[in-house]
């Protein structure tokens, strides 16, 4: 098995984009979901309220931001938190502490959605991740899926960290619980990603295009998050969550070895 592409998005939300290379901490990806767009609520956007940010695409390079709109205007400037940290209440799930975007990009997501938004920065790595570190899938996944649909699939809807080329259909299924070399990292692979509705959306245009759940529905059981978090959440799973054991230097193409069975203590 083989990584046949690496995922990321410094912003929650916009366009998520392949990389070649990254370094894999403890707490998933370097960069990887550091800014969130926050609602008029001040909870993070909603996965219907994603249409409006998957045409944009982030970069974060040091201290500066770089933002691209589909119709080729690009906008450059300082990102990171200015002012107090404030404590965001992560969807019930944890607190974690923020800071307003420097830059003005409030008042530019502001003006894409036609709506009050914010751009703030997590001030731990990793605290912008929902649930693991890291997601992962197969390509003998994605072609079963392609197959219930008949047609194409971009893997980039399910905005897994890692995609594995791996011919056998659910081969990750097997892995809950395993250990896997990924480069030179080390994974604990937990459970299958309950999935939902942005995973229907455009990855270029936001567009709700593509009917991936009621497939899914079709042929995969509903699965819950891991470690009785949000119990009364279950949908169809695709694709595996995924703990960092060993972090590393991880490159496409890089060789992926099932380990072994993790022992429990």
């Amino acid at each position: 098995m083989l990584v046949s592409a690496i995922g990321m998005t410094p912003v929650k939300c916009t366009r998520f984009h392949q990389i070649d290379a990254a370094e894999l901490t403890s707490t998933g990806i370097a960069g990887d979901r550091r800014f969130l767009i926050l609602d008029s609520d001040g909870q993070p956007c909603s996965p219907a309220r994603h249409a409006l940010f998957l045409p944009l695409t982030a970069l974060v390079e040091g201290d500066r931001m770089t933002l691209r709109y589909p119709f080729g205007r690009e906008i450059t400037g300082p990102c990171h938190g200015e002012g107090p940290v404030e404590q965001l209440d992560y969807m019930g799930l944890r607190s974690i502490p923020v800071r307003e975007a420097a830059g003005g990009w409030s008042r530019h997501l502001s003006d894409v959605a036609g709506r009050e938004v914010r751009l703030v920065e997590a001030q731990g790595q990793g605290e912008g991740i929902d649930i693991k570190p890291v997601t992962l899938m197969t390509t003998g996944s994605l072609r079963r899926l392609e197959e219930a649909l008949g047609r194409p699939v971009d893997p980039r809807r399910f905005r897994a960290n890692l995609l594995i080329d791996c011919g056998e259909p659910e081969a990750e299924d097997g892995w809950d619980g395993q250990l896997l070399q990924v480069g030179q990292a080390v994974l604990k692979v937990r459970s299958s990603v309950p999935r939902c509705l942005v995973t229907q959306l455009n990855p270029e245009t936001g567009a709700n295009d593509l009917r991936t759940i009621p497939a899914l529905m079709g042929y995969r059981a509903k699965v819950r998050m891991p470690d009785g978090i949000m119990p009364d959440y279950a949908t169809p799973g695709f694709a595996s969550y995924a703990e960092v054991v060993t972090p590393g230097r991880i490159r496409r193409s890089d060789p992926v070895t099932l380990l072994r069975a993790e022992v429990s203590a």
